[in-house]
C-alpha cells in the first residue's frame, strides 16, 4: 500500500506530499520534490526458512507414506499372482487317473483261503477274494452246468482223469488239479466277460476285478479259443484240466 506524508508548504501555503521511495530512486527527481522512504518491517530470514522446511516435510510426508503403502500393494499382488502361477502350473489339467490298488490274495491253501474270508469260484477255477466274488453269476452257470448240460468232473491221478467227484467236492474247492468237460472251458471264457460288464455298468474310472480278468494273455486265449473251437475237445467229458493256481489270484481295485 502507498504511504503518504506531509513535509512542507510552498510559498503559497499550498502543501506537498511525500510518495515512498522507490527501491530504486533517490530523495529527489530532479523536480525538487522530495521523497522519504517507508520504514521496512525487519524479516527473519532464518526463522522463515525453519518454517517452510517444516511445512514442506510436513508437506511430504502424506506423499512418502502412499509411496510405501504403493510399494506394499504391489508386493503382496506380485507374491500372490507368483503363487496362484505356480498352483496353476503344477496342478494336471484333467482329474488323474487312479493308481490300481491291491485288495489281496486268498494265500497258498485252502485253511488260509477260508481264513481271510475268501469264496470259491469254480468258474474262474480259483479261491477269490471277497470284493471280487461274483455269487449271484457263478451259482448261475454252475447251475446250468451241473443240471442242464450234465457236467460231471474228474479227481486228478497221475496227470490224468480218475474218479468221478461229486458236486459237493467240486465246489468245496479243497483240491489242486481236477478234470472236467470239454464245454467247461468255453464256458469260463463268457463267464468272465458277464464279470466285466457288472463292473464296467456301475460306471466310473475304478472297478474291482481280479488279476486274471485283467490280464490281455488271458484275454486274447478266450478270443482264440471261441474264433477256432476245437470241436474234439469241446466234446470230450474229460478234456479240460482245471489247475488252481494258489496264492497268484489277486483282486485289484483301479482303472482297466
Amino acid at each position: 500500500m502507498l504511504q503518504y506524508k506531509r513535509v512542507a508548504a510552498n510559498s503559497d501555503g499550498a502543501s506537498t506530499l511525500s510518495l515512498p521511495a522507490s527501491p530504486n530512486c533517490g530523495d529527489s527527481d530532479g523536480t525538487g520534490e522530495s521523497f522519504e522512504k517507508s520504514p521496512q518491517p525487519d524479516v527473519d530470514w532464518e526463522k522463515l526458512s525453519h518454517q517452510y522446511a517444516r511445512k514442506l516435510r510436513r508437506s511430504r510426508w502424506p506423499s512418502t507414506l502412499a509411496i510405501y503403502a504403493s510399494l506394499l500393494a504391489a508386493s503382496l499382488c506380485l507374491a500372490i499372482s507368483s503363487t496362484a502361477l505356480y498352483h496353476a502350473s503344477t496342478r494336471p489339467l484333467h482329474n488323474p487317473i487312479p493308481a490300481r490298488r491291491s485288495l489281496g490274495t486268498c494265500g497258498p491253501n485252502v485253511q488260509t483261503a477260508r481264513e481271510r474270508g475268501c469264496h470259491f469260484d469254480l468258474m474262474a477255477g480259483s479261491w477269490m477274494p471277497g470284493p471280487c466274488f461274483h455269487k449271484e453269476i457263478m451259482h448261475q452257470w454252475v447251475h446250468k452246468g451241473f443240471h442242464e448240460r450234465n457236467w460231471t468232473f474228474w479227481k486228478n491221478e497221475d496227470d490224468e482223469p480218475g474218479l468221478p467227484m461229486t458236486m459237493a467236492e467240486v465246489l468245496a474247492g479243497d483240491w489242486d488239479v481236477i478234470w472236467g468237460p470239454g464245454d467247461f472251458h468255453y464256458a469260463h471264457c463268457p463267464n468272465f466277460w458277464a464279470k466285466q460288464w457288472k463292473a464296467f455298468s456301475a460306471g466310473g474310472n475304478v472297478v474291482v476285478m481280479d488279476s486274471q480278468i485283467r490280464s490281455m494273455h488271458h484275454t486274447e486265449h478266450c478270443i482264440d479259443l471261441l474264433r477256432a473251437p476245437d470241436l474234439v475237445k469241446l466234446a470230450d467229458n474229460k478234456s479240460t484240466k482245471i489247475q488252481q493256481h494258489w496264492g497268484r489270484m489277486e483282486c485289484i481295485e483301479g482303472p482297466m
